[in-house]
């Protein structure tokens, strides 16, 4: 659903050449080698909304129905049993295994307010990506890329400028994860003011789903508002609000909203707080506490 009249025309322009760039790169796959098995599980998943725990149920390998089940905990707010979960594989001797709980052990502890277990998975998140070498798969090499940029865009963090830019790993991620790191794309483009291109990255993926990925999905959709806010397309912003939480509400994954909080400029006030009060009020209490350790956090 595209509200094409409210961009002035070079904006319109703008948006259709994002648009055709990534659908150029996004729909590329050079994935020789089986990559579900390393990498998010359940966000690589595809399943239908309110069968997120069943689904995670059904995976038959221990160590992946574990990780499955900690990135179930984290979406849905519970960032204490994400935590203890994935103590256990921070240090596994799969590169995108450690990579990928480490990246929810930072974030969950950042919302426990425990700052120092944060910075010793995004550290440890960093020195391991910068260390993948030649040893290592184009897949591999090119998870390691998503996660670095995945933290330090989250986190607010520069990048280096020989890091591989996105065009480039995208055709190594498997699908789920793509989606997702287009998301990240987005994000960093709203958060260096590019909101059309922020808007049209987020669009643009969400058409791309030949399946069903909901937490990418709900990620993307929530980059959407947070465009059309910033150039006051109230109706749009409302739209995609409304799509991200039809499909989060199921499963009460809750907390990318409570993450965007502050980005989407009052729109869960206006548009959730009277129809889900149980809901918006625990979406604000995961905010309060997410909002805690985000000011804590410096990364050396």
């Amino acid at each position: 659903m595209h509200y094409f009249s409210t961009f002035p025309r070079f904006n319109r322009f703008l948006y259709f050449v994002i648009r055709a760039k990534i659908i150029i790169f996004a729909s590329k796959s050079d994935l020789s080698t089986p990559f579900a098995a390393i990498s998010f599980i359940l966000i690589n998943t595809a399943y239908e909304p309110g069968s997120a725990l069943e689904t995670v149920k059904k995976i038959s390998d221990e160590d992946m129905r574990n990780i499955a089940l900690a990135e179930y905990y984290y979406f849905s707010g519970r960032p204490d049993e994400a935590s203890y979960i994935v103590e256990n594989y921070l240090t596994a001797k799969d590169l995108a295994v450690s990579l990928s709980t480490c990246l929810i052990y930072a974030f969950a502890n950042l919302d426990l307010d425990k700052i120092l277990r944060t910075k010793q998975a995004i550290i440890h998140i960093f020195e391991a990506a910068e260390s993948a070498d030649e040893n290592n798969s184009p897949q591999y090499k090119s998870y390691a890329v998503f996660i670095y940029v995945t933290a330090s865009v989250l986190l607010h963090l520069p990048l280096p400028k020989d890091i591989d830019s996105t065009k480039h790993i995208l055709p190594m991620l498997p699908t789920g994860i793509r989606l997702f790191a287009l998301y990240i794309k987005a994000h960093a483009l709203y958060l260096n003011g590019q909101y059309v291109s922020c808007i049209a990255v987020a669009e643009t993926a969400l058409t791309l789903e030949e399946k069903n990925y909901p937490i990418s999905s709900i990620y993307l959709h929530l980059a959407a508002v947070m465009g059309y806010v910033n150039i006051k397309d109230m109706k749009s912003a409302k739209y995609h609000l409304l799509e991200a939480w039809k499909i989060a509400q199921p499963d009460d994954m809750i907390k990318g909203f409570s993450e965007h909080h502050g980005l989407l400029g009052g729109m869960l006030e206006s548009v959730m707080k009277r129809d889900y009060p149980d809901e918006f009020k625990r979406i604000i209490n995961i905010t309060h506490c997410f909002s805690v350790g985000w000011r804590k956090h410096i990364i050396p």
